[in-house]
């Protein structure tokens, strides 16, 4: 078998992006969702006017004669120290819903539940 032979084949295994129903779309309007560039932080939505990152999808599809990913949208490429600041506000909100000053173990676990050793264990 040649490579001429193989290519139909595996076109042929993926669907043309027109036949793909409307109610099986998971990347509407072809992957543009604005909301991509909001992130929260300390409970404030914030918008990001950086750099985007594209995701697309391990689904492929066939679009201009062409086998391709297809593009679910963008989100924001958060720099480092926005990220970090997203994390210690998660952080903070995870201890104070949880009544304790320091990150619990396993919290939503009963006592009984537990390994009798963990790593949080004194």
């Amino acid at each position: 078998m040649t490579t001429m032979d193989v290519r139909p084949r595996l076109d042929a295994l993926f669907p043309r992006i027109e036949d793909v129903p409307a109610a099986a779309d998971f990347a509407p309007g072809g992957g543009v969702h604005p909301d991509g560039t909001l992130y929260l932080v300390d409970g404030e939505v914030r918008r990001w006017t950086g750099a985007m990152s594209e995701v697309t999808s391990p689904v492929c599809v066939v679009r201009d004669g062409r086998v391709e990913r297809r593009r679910m949208g963008a989100h924001a490429a958060l720099t480092k120290e926005e990220a970090l600041a997203a994390l210690d506000a998660a952080v903070r909100g995870r201890r104070r819903a949880s009544g304790r000053a320091s990150t619990p173990c396993w919290p939503s676990s009963r006592e009984w539940r537990r390994p009798a050793r963990s790593r949080c264990a004194s």
